[in-house]
């Protein structure tokens, strides 16, 4: 699988598009080696199945989205661009139904929803400590007993995600 990232600062402005096999991998080079990395936000991640396409869906973004950081792939000032073929308005728009927006925070059924699995399921992977989470506090109700509270973070699934993909690998 490989990944097509985006970082955005606090008033949403593309900062970076890059490709890597793990965004979280390559986020932390970009916190070693970018003057930028600070200005974060937010992240958003596309999966795609193969380097080719995710390649051209780079070139594209950073073409069209123009990033403030990415120096390489800019189309030169004086060029024209190329007129957008139907195949990369194709590719652009299936692209765009799998990307993940990375928040701070998310409900469980939010994690389930962006993860497309029911909510039990996020439940098994907490007790199985596959997923991380964070108890933020307790549901009181006099109707009924206590029920904490939990949250997860948006790094704790891209771990997860990264979890199972090194754990799919090892099946095969």
């Amino acid at each position: 699988m490989q990944h097509l990232y985006r970082h955005f600062n606090d008033q949403k402005q593309l900062l970076y598009v890059g490709v890597s096999l793990s965004a979280i991998t390559r986020l932390s080079q970009h916190k070693t080696h970018s003057g930028w990395f600070n200005d974060i936000a937010s992240i958003t991640i596309e999966n795609f199945e193969t380097r080719e396409d995710v390649l051209i869906a780079e070139t594209t973004a950073i073409q069209t989205e123009q990033p403030l950081h990415n120096i390489q792939k800019k189309i030169p000032p004086k060029k024209k661009k190329r007129a957008t073929t139907p195949h990369i308005e194709k590719t652009t728009k299936a692209l765009y139904n799998h990307l993940t927006v990375i928040r701070p925070m998310y409900t469980l059924q939010d994690a389930a929803d962006l993860l497309t699995v029911p909510k039990s399921h996020i439940e098994r992977f907490m007790r199985k400590n596959q997923l991380g989470y964070i108890q933020i506090g307790i549901r009181r109700d006099k109707r009924y007993p206590d029920k904490p509270l939990y949250r997860i973070s948006g790094w704790q699934i891209i771990a997860f995600i990264e979890y199972m993909e090194i754990k799919n690998k090892t099946k095969i």
